[in-house]
């Protein structure tokens, strides 16, 4: 199976997924390339705040292992998912300036490392 990269309305069950809010163009572009360097296959839900389906991310919120919000732009978000959000504290890992994962691809460079897939 291979990595799937996935938006709105399609919805998958996988052990390794994650939803991915408000990333940039750039982020998405080098978190494909990295993709291609690990052995290991993920679905990433990709939302923005921007995009027409708003219940969207609040279904996939429940089911994915980890919600990667974008600091910078978390107050753009809806209050229906900002509620779901709060709600799933234990699963969110912010990116962005100001936190520990200044790119989003550091999160998952950091996590190989830790499973020492690198």
């Amino acid at each position: 199976m291979a990595s799937r990269l996935i938006t709105p309305p399609e919805k998958f069950n996988r052990e390794n997924s994650y939803l991915i809010i408000n990333a940039h163009k750039a982020e998405l572009d080098t978190l494909v390339l990295w993709l291609k360097t690990v052995p290991t296959d993920y679905d990433f839900y990709f939302y923005h705040d921007q995009m027409s389906e708003k219940t969207w991310p609040e279904d996939v919120a429940y089911t994915v292992k980890k919600i990667l919000v974008n600091r910078d732009f978390e107050d753009l978000l809806h209050s229906g998912l900002k509620l779901i959000l709060d709600d799933l504290q234990d699963r969110i890992v912010h990116f962005g300036s100001k936190t520990q994962y200044p790119i989003l691809v550091k999160y998952f460079f950091d996590e190989h490392k830790k499973l020492d897939l690198f």
